[in-house]
């Protein structure tokens, strides 16, 4: 198996660890700092061991395909309902999301023009509008939270 990733992604993929995993370890509630620290640590070796064993691929993607393809859910009811919704528990202006997630599955698009792409993410701005998603582009989308099942299959 082949696993690609975009520059952009590698980028984000880095600068958002810290945070990724305050956030879950806030749900779970593991409080001490030291346990954070270390397993951060971990997780950042991990991800820079996965890193090195990706075809890192530099896309130069146009995202307003992306920007059309929200502009068009805003115009079915039920999908425009659902962006309100996040958009409130984003607390975000826009009811689109950000320019680097449309970036960023922009990316993922044009790569599914050459490879099976499995978009890995736990971005309600993508994992809510699913098969949406999976209609409009060359993608799957699969929830990081269902990896460990995603490799069994």
């Amino acid at each position: 198996m082949l696993l690609c990733i975009t520059e952009t992604v590698k980028e984000e993929a880095i600068q958002r660890l810290p945070a990724i995993v305050n956030r879950y370890f806030d749900k779970i509630g593991i409080k001490a700092h030291a346990v954070r620290e270390y397993l951060y640590l971990r997780f950042r070796e991990r991800l820079f061991s996965l890193i090195k064993y990706c075809k890192v691929e530099k896309v130069n993607s146009d995202k307003n395909k992306i920007e059309r393809m929200y502009k068009e859910f805003s115009r079915i009811p039920q999908l425009l309902a659902k962006l309100k919704k996040l958009q409130a528990y984003k607390r975000r202006k826009s009811l689109f999301p950000g320019d680097t997630d449309m970036q960023i599955l922009s990316e993922a698009d044009d790569l599914g023009a050459k490879y099976f792409v499995h978009f890995i993410t736990d971005d309600r701005d993508f994992l809510d509008f699913k098969t949406e998603i999976e209609t409009e582009l060359s993608l799957k989308i699969t929830a990081l939270l269902d990896l460990p099942h995603f490799f069994d299959e």
